[in-house]
C-alpha cells in the first residue's frame, strides 16, 4: 500500500462535544499505526477550547496542510465544516490527494475521492 509523507486529518469541530477531539485521536491513532505520519488540527490544539479564534487556527491548519501535507483524509460529516470545505477545497485546487476516511478505511484506496 502506497504511503504518504505527511496525510492531514480534517473534519468537523464547531458544535460538537470536545471539538470532536476523540474521534481526530482515534484516526490519527490508525494512520500512524498503518504508518504514515499524520498532522491532526486536534493536536496542534492540545487541548479543546471553545473559545479558540477560528480564523487563527484555519490560517495556522492550511499553512500545515500546505507545507507538508501530499493527502487529506476526511472525517465523518466533514460537508458539515466550514473549515474543512475550504480545506478540501484548496486542497483541490492544488492537486492533494483527498481520500474520506471510511473509504481509507476499507481499502486503502489513494484517489481523489471527493468531488
Amino acid at each position: 500500500m502506497k504511503k504518504f509523507k505527511y496525510v492531514y486529518v480534517s473534519g468537523p469541530m464547531t458544535n460538537i462535544p470536545k471539538l470532536n477531539f476523540p474521534l481526530f485521536a482515534k484516526v490519527t491513532k490508525e494512520l500512524r499505526k498503518a504508518g504514515h505520519l499524520v498532522i491532526s488540527p486536534a493536536e496542534m490544539d492540545g487541548k479543546p477550547d471553545i473559545n479558540a479564534v477560528w480564523i487563527n487556527c484555519m490560517r495556522r491548519d492550511i499553512i500545515c496542510m500546505l507545507s507538508k501535507c501530499y493527502a487529506v483524509v476526511l472525517l465523518p460529516n466533514w460537508k458539515k465544516s466550514r473549515g474543512a470545505k475550504i480545506e478540501v477545497w484548496i486542497a483541490k485546487k492544488l492537486s492533494i490527494k483527498i481520500i474520506e476516511y471510511k473509504h481509507w478505511v476499507k481499502g486503502g484506496y489513494y484517489g481523489l475521492l471527493v468531488d
